[in-house]
């Protein structure tokens, strides 16, 4: 039987920032934008994390937990070019790119 929980970077992230200290539940929830009964179900991996909230988990990271800032940085990345993935900005090739070894 399978699981609908789900392990990404963001919630890994999520899930050592309440644990770690830096921040409480409550402020994380309110940097968040959202309940602390949401906020739990990101953090076990029961619900999946909007970009958006994603974004502003790495902004938090970023700006206030040294140690986690690099994952911090990992994390902004992946989810703008996630965001640039879903706006259609990122370009795609119907063929396969000419090859300079022939």
């Amino acid at each position: 039987m399978s699981s609908n929980r789900t392990s990404t970077r963001a919630t890994l992230l999520l899930s050592k920032l309440a644990t770690s200290g830096w921040v409480t539940r409550t402020e994380l929830a309110r940097e968040l934008r959202v309940s602390e009964s949401t906020l739990a179900a990101y953090a076990i991996g029961e619900r999946p994390i909007p970009l958006d909230r994603q974004l502003l988990l790495a902004s938090l990271l970023i700006a206030k937990v040294p140690p986690l800032a690099r994952m911090g940085h990992r994390l902004r990345g992946q989810v703008l070019a996630a965001l640039a993935y879903q706006q259609q900005e990122t370009m795609t090739h119907m063929t396969a790119p000419v090859s300079r070894f022939k």
